[in-house]
């Protein structure tokens, strides 16, 4: 609405379902109640990438038109195309359409029944595996036909008997599968990429997959009416001519491999695989109070939930513990306000802990700060606990 030039990158966070979109881009499988502060440090932190989009227009099948108009032109309802026009992800017809149009079904008239992710889940592996064991729409090749950049792929997918039919833009479908795979390079196939202009064709055959081709345009005829998804919307089409065209790229945030502790590059264009190493490091620091950590001191994810972000430091990748207190301290003076409305207050007595072990946190005295260096004990954030009522240190 703002009508911002170029539009900004988006970032995924993963409410949903199947969410293949935020798998393909790293985002996960799904939001679990991460701290919303590390989900925004990690967009911070992400690499700006493209995403391929694609134009589908539907028209009337020539024959279906042709033959309701011969019945009676005047009372012959108009063609209702879908409401999409455009795919993200991926455009499917056949069986796995199928699949989703009978959970939106099942859904619109029992909305009570679908209020979890894991039921939603549990709902579509149960549809999916009835389709596999009864081969729902094993006939569909024989009213459909397919062409891809000028190449008739009809008789190859009634040869395969195909199920289903889809065109990917993306690597994952139906909540993290991989139809495409990785291709060997004398399949003559290339890997997939959501940035290169080019939608993967393939088709389904009961639990099996086959890979057709990757193509810039395609054309699909139905000739009679068939379930169809355009990024997961469902929805029955009438015998129709489908055409798929690249439309243009958005920009899209990419989760970075490691939170919490990745170089900081001058370039944030600059894909994250191709940083130097050694460097500067970014590190997210969080605090916890003292009878959290007294509490959960053995139970380390508990106390990372309890933990509560202080914001994040730049620090040189060998810099001692020593150094990096002088980076917190100023990080807690910048931050004077926030830390007074916590519900515990970080004493100028704070000390590292060392969360490296797999069973517990550690203190560490501060007479070893200049002996630890930073690399060695954060890999992801860094955390630290109130000095209060602390007598000795653990490590």
């Amino acid at each position: 609405n703002l009508g911002i030039e170029p539009g900004p990158p988006v970032a995924i966070l993963p409410l949903g379902t199947g969410n293949d979109l935020a798998r393909t881009l790293g985002w996960g499988s799904g939001y679990a109640d991460e701290s919303l502060t590390k989900v925004l440090c990690c967009v911070e932190e992400g690499r700006i990438a493209q995403l391929d989009r694609w134009n589908i227009r539907f028209a009337a099948h020539p024959s279906s038109a042709a033959s309701q108009a011969s019945e009676d032109e005047e009372q012959s309802p108009p063609y209702d195309q879908p409401p999409l026009n455009v795919f993200n992800n991926y455009f499917s017809l056949g069986a796995d359409a199928a699949v989703a149009l009978e959970f939106h079904e099942s859904r619109e008239a029992n909305p009570e029944r679908f209020n979890s992710r894991l039921r939603n889940m549990m709902f579509y592996a149960g549809e999916g595996s009835r389709s596999v064991i009864t081969r729902q729409w094993r006939d569909l090749s024989q009213f459909v036909g397919l062409e891809c950049d000028g190449t008739d792929y009809t008789d190859r997918i009634r040869e395969l008997r195909a199920t289903s039919i889809l065109f990917l833009n993306i690597a994952k479908y139906s909540a993290g599968a991989t139809p495409w795979g990785s291709p060997a390079c004398s399949q003559g196939f290339e890997p997939q990429r959501h940035d290169d202009g080019s939608v993967e064709a393939t088709v389904q055959m009961g639990g099996h997959g086959h890979r057709l081709c990757q193509c810039k345009t395609a054309r699909v005829s139905t000739m009679k009416p068939i379930p169809i998804q355009i990024d997961g919307e469902p929805w029955r089409l009438q015998p129709s001519v489908i055409d798929i065209s690249w439309r243009n790229q958005t920009r899209v945030v990419m989760k970075p491999k490691r939170r919490g502790s990745v170089p900081v590059i001058a370039d944030p264009l600059q894909p994250l695989l191709s940083q130097p190493p050694g460097g500067r490091l970014r590190i997210q620091v969080s605090a916890v109070s003292i009878d959290d950590f007294e509490r959960l001191q053995f139970d380390k994810p508990s106390l990372m939930l309890a933990s509560d972000p202080l914001g994040i430091v730049l620090v040189e990748a060998d810099a001692s513990l020593s150094q990096v207190r002088q980076h917190v301290d100023r990080l807690r003076q910048e931050f004077s306000d926030t830390c007074q409305r916590r519900s515990f207050k970080l004493d100028n007595d704070w000390l590292f802990l060392d969360s490296t072990n797999t069973n517990r946190f550690f203190r560490i005295d501060k007479q070893l700060e200049s002996l630890r260096q930073i690399s060695e004990l954060s890999t992801e954030d860094l955390y630290l606990v109130s000095g209060d009522s602390v007598s000795t240190a653990e490590n």
